[in-house]
């Protein structure tokens, strides 16, 4: 996780020096929300739920049945994805006027509707590479498997500098072609090395399809609802401004990383032993590791949040801090990460949670928690926006639907399996207290240092002013 999601900062980075918080580069990422939303609902909702235990299972009592079934699945959504894709570019238009709310020109619209039809070329590239890496996951080969994200950003980050003299904002979408082609081309050796025989065929009528179609309904509908409250939280975004777009999307990448970094590695770590010890019917270990690792989400996510509060400025600056970034995009994306910030616990402990249930083969209360969230995600910024506020009444807006999402959970959960919740409660209270203890004794060096000691308008300054208040 680390070492993308670093490179995803490099590349945002490298974004921004070319491109500032322009309008342009508002367009982008409102065009780049729908195929990615797509590629990510159709992939997640199925490769990585259903279709790598049945392809394992296959593969050990028929090896030339498990290839079959795989070629099969991948072709029909392949061809489903192609489907989409067609009427994605014909009638991107109306896509795009859509999710801008009829807020942009003629012009405007029409440089968001190419870079969307480049970008949907990126996209079945990646479908296929996905394809290779479930495929290499469940044959148990994951090096060249976890290194094709970092691949994806490094030709990403190498092409836009060596594109962007001849296209300019187009470069973007180009890059991002060139970083799906890295993607694929790094686990091709591997696929070749396992012997995988592909068939170029399609059996709607086939069992093992249909299981697949029929165990990831659920799952790919949640997938999707995710991806709507993002698509959601940019075109409100717009509304306010296309450089909201911009303040939002490097806010929340920041953000994100912790929540991927714990919240994300402790869930994958845990879902298979809880899904052991409910099926033996251990009542006790299973809510110990519940526990545990709520409180382990909690202990370690806390600091990093009180840490970007208190260090939003240094921190954006430090990342983002390219000539093109001028100091009032740096303030109003400082203002988006603090408020971001707050929902790093919540969003890694329903992280965790969601897997809780799929360990209970529910999946019926994680889509709800979901559609919770995207209606308050919608619905709370409207008042502010409409009344002249900024953009961090789209992540307010966010954050509280976060926290609803968790009490959901929480609560569910007790009713559920009779979980003890009071238990977390001595040592939570402990963690906030030493939270808070730690915003102090941030906060106040901060400012003495800042003032007295060093001038944070050069870059090792900031890098010796974050480092030393933070250790």
């Amino acid at each position: 996780f680390p070492s993308h999601d670093m490179l995803g900062l490099f590349k945002s980075r490298v974004i921004i020096s070319y491109f500032g918080a322009s309008e342009a580069l508002g367009l982008y990422f409102i065009a780049d929300r729908v195929p990615s939303a797509i590629y990510s609902t159709i992939f997640l909702g199925t490769f990585s739920t259903v279709f790598i235990p049945i392809f394992t299972k296959l593969n050990k009592e028929d090896r030339e049945e498990s290839f079959k079934f795989a070629s099969n699945l991948f072709n029909v959504l392949l061809v489903f994805f192609l489907i989409i894709s067609i009427l994605l570019a014909v009638f991107s238009y109306e896509v795009l006027y859509l999710l801008t709310l009829g807020q942009v020109g003629f012009n405007d619209l029409t440089l968001a509707v190419t870079l969307l039809r480049i970008m949907l070329i990126g996209q079945v590239i990646l479908i296929i590479s996905s394809f290779i890496t479930s495929i290499l996951n469940s044959k148990k080969h994951y090096l060249s498997s976890s290194l094709s994200p970092v691949m994806f950003n490094l030709g990403f980050i190498i092409s836009l500098p060596l594109l962007y003299p001849f296209l300019d904002i187009y470069s973007l979408s180009w890059a991002m072609v060139v970083g799906a082609i890295f993607h694929l081309l790094i686990q091709l050796p591997s696929l070749y090395f396992i012997d995988f025989k592909y068939s170029l065929f399609a059996d709607l009528k086939d069992k093992n399809l249909i299981e697949s179609i029929r165990l990831s309904g659920v799952n790919f509908m949640t997938t999707l609802l995710g991806h709507l409250i993002a698509v959601a939280e940019n075109s409100l975004a717009f509304l306010i401004s296309a450089s909201s777009v911009v303040y939002f999307k490097l806010a929340d990448q920041l953000r994100y990383f912790p929540v991927h970094l714990f919240g994300a590695s402790i869930s994958i770590a845990a879902l298979p032993i809880m899904a052991e010890e409910y099926k033996e019917g251990d009542t006790d270990n299973f809510f110990r590791i519940i526990k545990t690792s709520l409180l382990q989400i909690l202990y370690l996510s806390l600091p990093v949040m009180v840490l970007l509060i208190v260090l939003k400025l240094p921190i954006v600056r430090l990342v983002y801090g390219a000539e093109k970034f001028t100091w009032d995009d740096t303030l109003t994306t400082a203002l988006c990460l603090a408020i971001f910030s707050l929902s790093i616990l919540s969003q890694a402990s329903s992280l965790f949670l969601s897997r809780c249930f799929y360990a209970l083969k529910d999946t019926f209360h994680p889509f709800v928690a979901t559609l919770i969230t995207l209606i308050v995600t919608m619905t709370f910024p409207l008042y502010f926006i409409f009344n002249g506020y900024g953009v961090w009444s789209v992540v307010t807006g966010y954050v509280i639907g976060s926290y609803i999402n968790l009490i959901y959970f929480l609560i569910v959960l007790k009713k559920k399996t009779s979980f003890p919740l009071r238990e977390l409660f001595s040592s939570s209270a402990k963690i906030f207290v030493s939270g808070f203890l730690m915003s102090l004794f941030l906060y106040f060096p901060m400012r003495l240092i800042d003032t007295y000691l060093l001038d944070t308008a050069y870059v090792l300054d900031l890098i010796y002013l974050t480092v030393g208040v933070s250790a």
